[in-house]
C-alpha cells in the first residue's frame, strides 16, 4: 500500500457545518413546538389537583354538616390549614405548598369552595353543595 492509501484510511470525517447548522434548526423548532405544548399539560395537571382537592372538600362539608347542623365556613383568603385541621382532622390533604389556596364560604342551607391560583396563568375553582364545579 502507498503512503497515500494509509492516510486516507486514517483520516476521520467530521460534522459540516451545514449538518450542524441543520441539527441546531430542528432541536430549536422541536422546543419552539414541545415547551409550549409541556407547559399546557402542567398547567391542565394542576386544575385537574385543584377539582380534586374541591370534590374532597365537598364530601368533607356534607360530612360535617350531617354533624353539626349547617356547612363550615372560613370566609375568604388562604384557608388551606383551617381547612385541613376542621373538616380533615388535622390531616395534611390539602397541600399548603401547591398552586392553589383553599377557603369556604358557607351558610346553614349552602357552601361555595374555592380554588384560588398563587400564581398567574392558573383559573380559579369552585364547586357548591349541588356539586356544581366549574373553572373560570
Amino acid at each position: 500500500m502507498s503512503s497515500s492509501t494509509y492516510q486516507s484510511l486514517g483520516k476521520s470525517r467530521g460534522f459540516s457545518l451545514i449538518e450542524l447548522l441543520i441539527v441546531v434548526a430542528l432541536i430549536g423548532i422541536l422546543s419552539a413546538i414541545g415547551i409550549p405544548m409541556l407547559q399546557g399539560m402542567i398547567s391542565d395537571a394542576k386544575i385537574s389537583t385543584a377539582k380534586n382537592n374541591l370534590q374532597s372538600i365537598y364530601v368533607a362539608q356534607l360530612e360535617y354538616k350531617s354533624d353539626n347542623g349547617s356547612y363550615y365556613n372560613t370566609g375568604g383568603g388562604n384557608k388551606t390549614n383551617l381547612v385541613n385541621t376542621v373538616l380533615f382532622s388535622g390531616n395534611q390533604t390539602l397541600d399548603t405548598n401547591s398552586d392553589h389556596y383553599y377557603y369556604i364560604t358557607a351558610n346553614s342551607t349552602t357552601f361555595t369552595a374555592f380554588a384560588v391560583p398563587k400564581i398567574s396563568g392558573l383559573q380559579t375553582c369552585r364547586i357548591t353543595q349541588t356539586k356544581f364545579l366549574n373553572c373560570y
